[in-house]
């Protein structure tokens, strides 16, 4: 049946875009007739899942241009089996739009998917799961053993004996933990946070979108902004306390496998990987990142909320969590005075980090003694750094430990690597590295730049973008020729053309640009941002302000401009 439009399944570990249980999701690239197949689909659900076994469940679905997203929720430990299970489902729901006929479960069939569950299936565990969520405990599971509580606190059994049935409950607990997402930003919080956490003295563990850290030593590099980078940082014995980056794509595809947070926060909102996962709107986008609030404790832990964002700024009156405002502005009274005797805000006021607690304000430290927000200058880094602040607030750090780790925090690229990494050449021209690669990303890192830039120098600016951001080429263009650079120099970034061709988006940049006014003769295309930076690097003079974007080779450049500096 070539017909049928190909899926693909995956496992939702736990909090997720549709329910707070686990469960299964199944992408389809289908565009047409979707009310009909989703009625099909969710037919045969309920037609086949209780002859599987699936005695209770729930359905969802979402529906978008580029295709549909179905779910349901199954058991913890036959998250596998469920895969093939919506996989079978979705095969009876297009057997009936085609044939208009009901796919019969044949005997083998049904064998084969029961056989599935059985080998994969264990009640042990299971039970178990649902001990641990009753006791407000996280749990994870690994082969035939499973650990509950995390961390220092986490404790190990095995699942092929009895040891499930007396766990010894008093002495089993969480860690403090936290989780960050956001569109901008996120990195450079959860660097800062757990190097907040280290100056405190604790041993922290750190998942991020470059590697797993323990203590500040690499464990593994790679993109660990998913469950098993979350998984890995909770079930470490050593670890006491736990910063954990959430990406967009981790969240929609898998979900969250912790469930006991201390607190969560997402950076802001802004357009990036729009038409993916059925993300296509900014509301859509918002959805996706606030699935990391799902994850708080019911008790002790603490919603933190951008107010600056437009978008986040509504969850101050949603959320029923104990909340952390932040903003880079005074937050007014009428805001505050809504908040209740457990909530808190922190604040800029007077070039001051002011926290805010039941009507009394304490002043933490002046923005200029704090290297990472330059001056004041690096307006998104006084963001992270509110973030910071109130994500170590909620992981027990005090106050004292919190200012003396800001004031020590150094924004290079041994502690932050390319996220607004300044270098002063001989020449006297200012180099900022940065991972800018959306229209907010440019705006901030554009402004940052203006910043150094005297009245006689020059702005030049290199970037790129994948092929999964063209949509966002007009808007990203639309920011920078609002710079007016000197020179424009895009790159190609051929390990991520994602199903563009060699040349292709460049070219669109180039012509997306000229039509936003950037001068054509002021553009030059290069094969790769180290072509770039050797190009731009020799012809800076004093009061120039150079820009380099980089994502894949951000150490090479690096190691290129460090020898045009002193």
């Amino acid at each position: 049946m070539h017909e049928i439009p190909e899926g693909y399944s995956r496992r939702l570990v736990g909090p997720n875009l549709f329910f707070n249980e686990t469960g299964v999701v199944l992408d389809i690239p289908l565009k047409t007739n979707q009310e009909k197949f989703i009625k099909l689909w969710q037919e045969n659900c309920e037609r086949l899942l209780p002859l599987l076994g699936f005695s209770e469940y729930k359905l969802a679905h979402k529906a978008y241009s580029e295709g549909l997203r179905l779910a349901f929720t199954a058991p913890c430990d036959i998250l596998l089996a469920s895969c093939d299970v919506i996989d079978y489902t979705w095969h009876a729901a297009c057997y009936e739009f085609l044939n208009n006929d009901v796919l019969a479960l044949d005997e083998s069939q049904k064998a084969s998917l029961l056989q599935a569950i059985q080998e994969e299936q264990n009640l042990a565990y299971r039970i178990l799961y649902a001990n641990a969520k009753s006791h407000g405990l996280n749990i994870f599971r690994e082969k035939d053993h499973a650990y509950v509580g995390s961390g220092v606190g986490r404790y190990k059994l095995s699942l092929l004996t009895d040891d499930y049935l007396s766990l010894p409950w008093q002495d089993i607990y969480d860690i403090p933990q936290v989780i960050v997402t956001g569109t901008n930003g996120k990195t450079t919080t959860v660097r800062l946070t757990n190097f907040i956490c280290q100056h405190a003295g604790k041993v922290s563990g750190y998942a991020s979108t470059d590697w797993v850290a323990i203590n500040g030593e690499i464990i593994d590099r790679g993109d660990y902004s998913g469950p098993t980078g979350h998984q890995f940082v909770l079930t470490n014995p050593e670890v006491e306390i736990a910063v954990l980056e959430s990406a967009r794509g981790g969240l929609l595809k898998r979900g969250l496998i912790e469930t006991q947070v201390s607190a969560a926060t997402v950076t802001n909102v802004s357009y990036d990987h729009m038409g993916e996962d059925g993300v296509e709107t900014l509301n859509d986008l918002f959805d996706a990142k606030c699935i990391v609030y799902r994850a708080l404790a019911t008790e002790n832990s603490f919603a933190v909320i951008n107010m600056d964002d437009t978008l986040l700024r509504e969850l101050a009156s949603q959320l029923t969590n104990t909340k952390i405002l932040i903003s880079q502005t005074k937050i007014s009274p009428q805001v505050l005075n809504q908040l209740t005797i457990n909530d808190h805000a922190c604040y800029v006021a007077d070039n001051c980090f002011i926290w805010w607690h039941q009507g009394k304000e304490k002043t933490l430290v002046n923005i200029n003694d704090v290297p990472l927000t330059m001056n004041g200058h690096a307006k998104h880094n006084i963001e992270n750094a509110l973030h910071a602040i109130a994500l170590a607030f909620a992981l027990g750090i005090s106050f004292d430990k919190i200012t003396t780790a800001l004031c020590a925090y150094q924004n290079t690229a041994k502690e932050n690597q390319g996220r607004a990494n300044i270098y002063t050449l001989t020449s006297g021209a200012k180099v900022i590295i940065d991972f800018a690669h959306n229209p907010a990303g440019f705006e901030a890192i554009l402004s940052l730049a203006k910043a150094y830039q005297t009245k006689d120098g020059k702005l030049s600016l290199l970037f790129g973008t994948t092929g999964d951001r063209i949509n966002l080429i007009d808007d990203s263009s639309k920011v920078i020729a609002k710079y007016k650079p000197h020179e424009v120099v895009i790159k190609e970034l051929k390990k991520y053309l994602r199903g563009a061709n060699e040349g292709e988006i460049p070219m669109q940049i180039a012509a997306s640009l000229v039509r936003f006014g950037q001068e054509k003769d002021t553009i030059r295309l290069v094969e790769d941002e180290l072509s770039g930076a050797e190009l731009m690097l020799p012809q800076l003079q004093q009061g120039d302000v150079c820009v380099l974007c980089c994502h894949d080779r951000i150490a090479d450049v690096g190691a290129l401009v460090k020898t045009y500096c002193n």
